[in-house]
């Protein structure tokens, strides 16, 4: 569920965008994030209008008040890097790129929770049925892959992750990744009966509480802003263990960036600085 956590809705292409960077994703992200939310919800033609005017507001604001916070993160983060990070910084720097998705959500929730109030039974059930294929796709995908196979899957995407920033991984990293992967893995079913857990509270809110606006906004705002709320204390334990040994990784890994690496990730963070300055000037 953490990774495929739905959050679908809003303005999560935003931050995914600047995760890649690129000014022209972010000068799209209106039409990006409808044809996202367009593969849940088939909205009619006043209701898409209804919610474009809402993306529209949303990017406008997001441009203005939050992009300067990330350019200020980004600078004292880029200053952090140039000496040893330890696990305890790196928590803190995570901890806060959480508040500003958050924040994202926090603004949007209100409008949204009021598109939600609008659709028809039809609209939820097809938007429901579409999450319940999805739950049914990852059941399957779980059972047919073993967990050799989930721990290279995982090691893989995290050296793919880390190669954007300073390229090319040694042999030293790529076997602290594998380890990595191995003390964090098991946890995949787990995840999976998390978000079904989380579904099943979606389809009696989206179903049975629409009649109480009051009620039905309450409910929407904690299943999309605060997922874990739904999580139980076992799999919560397992999670933080899971971010304290990452938090290790990403620690271990920064100490160990070659001169030629650390060049790497000095000139993409300063690639991303410029590109938060020229889109908020727009």
């Amino acid at each position: 569920m953490p990774s495929k956590k739905i959050r679908f809705l809003i303005l999560g292409l935003i931050l995914l965008s600047l995760s890649g960077c690129t000014r022209f994703v972010y000068n799209y992200a209106d039409w990006l994030i409808s044809w996202h939310v367009g593969g849940y919800i088939d909205f009619t033609r006043s209701q898409q209008r209804v919610f474009d005017d809402f993306v529209d507001e949303q990017l406008a604001w997001h441009r203005k008040q939050e992009l300067p916070r990330y350019s200020t993160y980004l600078e004292s983060l880029y200053n952090e890097l140039q000496q040893p990070m330890t696990p305890q910084q790196v928590e803190l720097r995570f901890d806060e790129s959480l508040d500003f998705w958050q924040a994202i959500f926090i603004k949007a929730m209100p409008e949204m929770n009021d598109i939600f109030l609008q659709l028809s039974d039809q609209q939820v059930d097809d938007f429901i049925a579409k999450l319940s294929i999805e739950q049914k796709e990852l059941e399957r995908d779980h059972k047919k892959r073993s967990a050799e196979k989930n721990i290279k899957i995982r090691s893989k995407n995290m050296e793919k992750g880390l190669k954007r920033f300073i390229g090319k991984l040694n042999d030293g990293q790529r076997k602290q990744i594998d380890q990595w992967s191995r003390a964090t893995s098991g946890i995949f079913a787990s995840s999976i009966e998390q978000r079904k857990n989380w579904q099943q509270q979606i389809n009696i809110t989206f179903r049975e509480h629409r009649g109480n606006s009051q009620l039905f906004s309450k409910e929407a705002t904690q299943l999309f802003i605060y997922p874990d709320s739904y999580w139980d204390d076992a799999y919560m334990q397992r999670i933080e263990k899971n971010r304290q040994i990452t938090f290790i990784l990403f620690s271990d890994i920064q100490q160990s960036l070659t001169a030629k690496q650390h060049k790497k990730l000095n000139k993409t963070l300063k690639g991303y600085l410029k590109d938060l300055r020229i889109l908020h000037q727009r």
